[in-house]
């Protein structure tokens, strides 16, 4: 399997801290013995921290310390699978793990990073956690579908009338990244959390909306990179959420060649290097006091 898709078994650790209602969080940790900065990694819908490993192997070289939680109810998560009420459990939870992160670090800058639904997670925080972050840095992130036929969307609405709780397979017909063994991968990972129920999918949307409506508010640095071929995700709805941005620092890019998937793309080990130098930049910059 490549280096992009597994990383080190021993590069890192593994720990536990509670969410704001006591769940158990599992958090991967890359500790660093003097880290510009500390990064906290939110994975994308469906997966969990595990296929970052190879990017948190890298952002640790790149002398950073990193945390990425599996966030609730996927991977080592004990929360239902596939279910949730509101997207604020999980700025909540993210926030948990930021607290974390200062306690373990508490003189360097937390950054917030995430992918996908992680990424439509860190946006919220930026408005939601304010001075504990000193910058958001956001991979593709799931503001809108790009595929959604209207035969599933209506019956989405006639299961959420119906079974808001009862999870149903979603089906993901497009290639979300350039290599084959993502896909075989995927399909092997038991953890792999592929059935949703309505009521997820209704606080995505209602999340989504409320993102949009908190951006011009966001005055921390953040950083957008959208792959130029997603047949995912709608990379043009991160456009739209760019140009309502509050914040004086913002910067968009576009990776050449990508799909949807960054982490674990071939050319990785560059993306890394972009977000170190950009997470860099700012940790030299002076905090603003709470």
């Amino acid at each position: 399997m490549p280096l992009w898709l597994t990383g080190r078994t021993d590069g890192h650790r593994l720990q536990e801290v509670a969410a704001p209602d006591g769940l158990p969080i599992p958090v991967r940790v890359w500790d660093h013995p003097a880290p510009e900065a500390v990064v906290v990694y939110l994975h994308g819908q469906g997966e969990h921290s595990g296929p970052f490993t190879a990017m948190g192997d890298e952002l640790q070289r790149l002398g950073l310390a990193v945390l990425a939680p599996d966030q609730r109810g996927f991977g080592l998560s004990p929360a239902p699978r596939g279910d949730i009420d509101r997207f604020e459990r999980f700025v909540e939870d993210a926030g948990a793990v930021v607290g974390l992160a200062r306690v373990q670090y508490p003189d360097r800058p937390c950054f917030l990073m995430g992918f996908s639904m992680g990424g439509h997670v860190a946006l919220r925080a930026a408005t939601l956690l304010g001075t504990d972050l000193a910058g958001v840095v956001a991979l593709a992130p799931g503001l809108k579908l790009r595929w959604l036929p209207l035969g599933a969307l209506a019956r989405l609405a006639v299961r959420m009338l119906l079974a808001p709780g009862r999870p149903a397979e979603w089906p993901l017909p497009v290639p979300v990244c350039r290599h084959p063994e993502h896909g075989e991968r995927t399909a092997a990972d038991e953890s792999w959390v592929r059935r949703y129920t309505p009521r997820f999918w209704l606080a995505a949307w209602r999340s989504i909306r409320r993102a949009f409506r908190e951006a011009p508010r966001v005055r921390l640095p953040v950083l957008i990179l959208v792959p130029e071929h997603d047949y995912l995700v709608d990379s043009r709805a991160a456009a739209a959420y760019f140009r309502r941005l509050g914040s004086p620092d913002r910067e968009f890019r576009v990776v050449p060649r990508a799909y949807h998937n960054l982490v674990a793309d071939p050319e990785m080990p560059d993306l890394a290097r972009q977000v170190a130098d950009w997470i860099r930049a700012r940790s030299r910059q002076p905090r603003p006091m709470k």
